[in-house]
C-alpha cells in the first residue's frame, strides 16, 4: 500500500516556506532578472529558511550535510520530529533542473523547490513527477511556485 499523503510535521514545514515567499516576493522580483540567475539563489532560501525555522522554534542541523546527502535538518527533537531537506531553486521555469535533486539526493526526506511558475511546463512535471511515484503540496503566489516533494511510500 502507498502512502499517498504528508505528514502533519512536513506540512508545517511547508508552511514555514510559504511564509517566507511570501514576505519575501520583493527580493524574489530581484533575484528574477537574468543578471542574477546564477547568483546563489538558493544559498539566499537556505538563509531565509534557517532563520524562519529558528522563529518556529526548529532546530536546523547543517553540519554533516555531505556525508548526510541532502541540504539541511528540521528538528524539534522533543517531538520527535527530524527532516532531513533538500532545497532547489531556479529563477526560471526550469524543472528539469529541480527533478535531479530526486537522483542527486535520494536519502532527502522531503525536498523544497522555489522556482518560476509556467502553469503548463509545471502541470506536466507535476504528472510526470507523479508517474514516478512522487506527491507534491504547492503554492503558487505572483507568478512563482514553492513546492515540497516526497516520494510515495510503499508499505
Amino acid at each position: 500500500m502507498k502512502k499517498t499523503s504528508f505528514e502533519d510535521c512536513e506540512l508545517a514545514l511547508f508552511e514555514v516556506a510559504k511564509k517566507v515567499l511570501l514576505d519575501r516576493r520583493h527580493a524574489l522580483d530581484v533575484l528574477q532578472k537574468p543578471a542574477y540567475y546564477n547568483i546563489g539563489m538558493e544559498g539566499w532560501l537556505q538563509t531565509e529558511l534557517i532563520v524562519a525555522l529558528n522563529d518556529e522554534k526548529y532546530n536546523v542541523v547543517m553540519k554533516g550535510k555531505v556525508a548526510r546527502g541532502y541540504d539541511l535538518m528540521a528538528e524539534r527533537s522533543d517531538e520527535g520530529i527530524n527532516i532531513g531537506v533538500e532545497l532547489r531553486t531556479a529563477a526560471t521555469a526550469n524543472y528539469k533542473y529541480l527533478e535531479t535533486a530526486f537522483q542527486q539526493h535520494p536519502r532527502a526526506d522531503l525536498y523544497l523547490f522555489l522556482a518560476k511558475h509556467d502553469e503548463v511546463k509545471f502541470d506536466k512535471f507535476i504528472k510526470t513527477w507523479a508517474a514516478e511515484g512522487y506527491i507534491n503540496a504547492h503554492r503558487v503566489v505572483d507568478g512563482w511556485v514553492v513546492m515540497i516533494v516526497k516520494r510515495q511510500e510503499t508499505s
